[in-house]
């Protein structure tokens, strides 16, 4: 038999004549990663005790404590709000709410790290108390405690009896 040259060069590059193949196969890798900075905020209540009549000029200060706990190197900051009981009409205060129409005005102050002496609000995050900024800081790894002060300036009565309890609640938030 007489192969003709130009039949196998046409049957070469068609891939006819016997070239080696090999096999392949394909595999995923997933590859993952996980970032997990995170906060944690609290503070312990407040008490004032026993508040007296605005008239009689008795402030009642004492000392909070903020609890923080962020991650190394994150960057927080933590408002507080204007509370239940705020009226714009004292802008830089909050109100303790008390039977009858009764109220104690108080002031929540920045800890003395953050700009203490400074109206503790929530410029910024909530803007319900603009008149205070918020307190800002960088996270450590660790729990952290500071220390903060309040102020209450005594009791307006009302329409009627003012004994009983006076209570407010305020939010943090703690945005990082």
């Amino acid at each position: 038999m007489t192969i003709h040259p130009r039949c196998l060069a046409l049957a070469l590059s068609l891939g006819v004549a016997g070239a080696a193949h090999a096999e392949s196969k394909t595999a995923t890798l997933d590859v993952r990663a996980r970032f997990n900075e995170n906060c944690s905020v609290s503070a312990p209540a407040l008490d004032f005790g026993e508040l007296k009549r605005m008239s009689m000029n008795k402030t009642i200060i004492l000392q909070g404590k903020l609890v923080v706990d962020c991650s190394e190197r994150v960057v927080y900051r933590v408002g507080l709000d204007a509370g239940l009981h705020y009226d714009a009409a004292t802008p830089e205060n909050r109100r303790l709410a008390g039977p009858n129409g009764a109220y104690s005005l108080y002031t929540v102050l920045l800890p003395a790290s953050g700009g203490g002496g400074s109206i503790w609000g929530d410029n910024g995050l909530g803007n319900t108390l603009s008149a205070g900024a918020p307190f800002l800081r960088t996270g450590n790894g660790v729990i952290s405690e500071y220390a903060f002060t309040a102020v209450a300036f005594g009791v307006v009565a009302g329409n009627g009896n003012a004994n009983g309890q006076f209570t407010d609640t305020l939010t943090m938030t703690l945005e990082y």
